[in-house]
């Protein structure tokens, strides 16, 4: 049941905690994203942890971890954990959560080519993780 809605952040601010050493942070408030291509809220819950984006650091000043491109890490490192939707839908709606939060657009051609080199990776681990819950 399609309803229409544009993709969206709920928020326009987020409280995240910033270690002093350290990539992880800790959202201090709930992040909710509505997608139009899963017509579905994807909501992360306070004390979800991120690297936010798993930027090699020689790339950093091309692309930040942090910036417009925060919540669209956020939502994608969710939806990797949770691995309700196969890798590239995870990585079609980190590409929409982008365009809303008007990521430029060569810094989202190379977000996206980061994710065809070396995303699946971390996917993986994560449905290994799966598998060893279950026994």
């Amino acid at each position: 049941m399609a309803t229409n809605m544009k993709s969206h952040f709920k928020q326009e601010t987020l409280l995240i905690e910033l270690p002093i050493e350290g990539e992880i942070r800790t959202l201090q408030q709930t992040l909710t994203y509505y997608s139009e291509i899963l017509d579905e809220e994807i909501v992360v819950e306070v004390g979800f942890k991120t690297d936010l984006g798993s930027i090699p650091q020689i790339f950093q000043n091309i692309i930040p971890k942090d910036g417009k491109a925060s919540f669209p890490f956020i939502i994608h490192d969710k939806m990797y954990r949770e691995g309700k939707h196969p890798q590239d839908i995870c990585d079609d709606v980190l590409k929409e959560s982008c365009n809303v939060t008007s990521v430029w657009w060569w810094r989202r051609v190379g977000i996206r080519e980061g994710l065809r080199i070396g995303g699946h990776v971390a996917y993986n681990n994560y449905r290994k993780n799966d598998k060893k819950e279950i026994r």
